[in-house]
């Protein structure tokens, strides 16, 4: 839990896009093109 909220300050957007990005990126870390 601390991580995530770690991840979320380390992006300063707006709520939408935040979320967005970190769907993205778990998404990108699912198929391990990161």
């Amino acid at each position: 839990m601390v991580l995530h909220q770690q991840r979320i300050h380390r992006f300063q957007f707006p709520e939408p896009l935040e979320g967005t990005l970190l769907t993205t990126r778990l998404i990108v870390s699912h198929y391990g093109l990161e």
